[in-house]
């Protein structure tokens, strides 16, 4: 499970790919609420050997997510509290961190670039 986090002026979220074994993506959390609950999920299951693209773009008041360019998340976060869910939860929260939990992914190329809001 795959999982991209970093801050938004309303706190920081963690977005996550082939997520509790269900083979879903979304993010977590949102007012206290995870993917399955807070309707962001989406269907997102990896396949080894099988390479994929995926795209977040973060303003300060919306997230949206591509999956293979296609949208599949845009979500206005104006006015509402982002937090990691706890198994990402980090001492310093102000940076951008990727992940993987209990399984080894390979990541051939990783972008960050920071444009105007």
């Amino acid at each position: 499970m795959p999982s991209i986090a970093g801050p938004t002026e309303n706190g920081t979220s963690a977005f996550e790919i082939d997520a509790w074994d269900l083979g879903i993506g979304g993010l977590q959390d949102i007012d206290g609420q995870d993917m399955r609950q807070n309707g962001t999920s989406f269907p997102s299951r990896i396949i080894n050997g099988t390479s994929l693209e995926v795209r977040i773009e973060v303003r300060s008041a919306r997230i949206r997510a591509f999956w293979n360019n296609r949208q599949v998340l845009d979500i206005n976060t104006q006015g509402r509290r982002l937090t990691p869910t706890p198994i990402w939860a980090m001492p310093t929260i102000n940076q951008l961190v990727i992940g993987s939990w209990e399984s080894p992914t390979l990541s051939e190329s990783i972008e960050l670039r920071r444009v105007a809001d």
